[in-house]
């Protein structure tokens, strides 16, 4: 999961355009974290193993937090311009909030036009 995670990470940050996600990504990067926190539990905390395990951790938290990010901003950008997303490239979670995006961007009749 480690290799997904930094292969989507790299994407996001490299390219301008929105990359495609498994539409169960974040949960099974979720089910990652829980077993690293898992096995962090049973190891000697003096040990290489759990010194290593700490350091992926920390790596799997920050590329997740960027990857959000650089997700989030692309899609934002592409809502505010009007454009149609490519809801194939979205996962479950980013599916579900554009639709509020969409639904908070569409004019109304009261609303100025210019």
């Amino acid at each position: 999961m480690y290799n997904e995670l930094y292969a989507a990470w790299q994407r996001e940050i490299d390219d301008p355009t929105l990359g495609g996600l498994p539409l169960n990504f974040y949960a099974k990067i979720a089910e990652y974290q829980k077993h690293i926190k898992e096995e962090d539990k049973v190891l000697d905390k003096k040990s290489a193993k759990m010194n290593l395990l700490e350091h992926e951790a920390q790596n799997v938290e920050q590329m997740l937090k960027e990857l959000i990010g650089a997700r989030y901003r692309k899609i934002i950008k592409t809502v505010t311009k009007n454009q149609k997303l490519p809801t194939e490239l979205l996962t479950a979670e980013e599916a579900k909030m554009c639709e509020t995006f969409a639904d908070f961007a569409k004019p109304t009749k009261n609303s100025p036009t210019t």
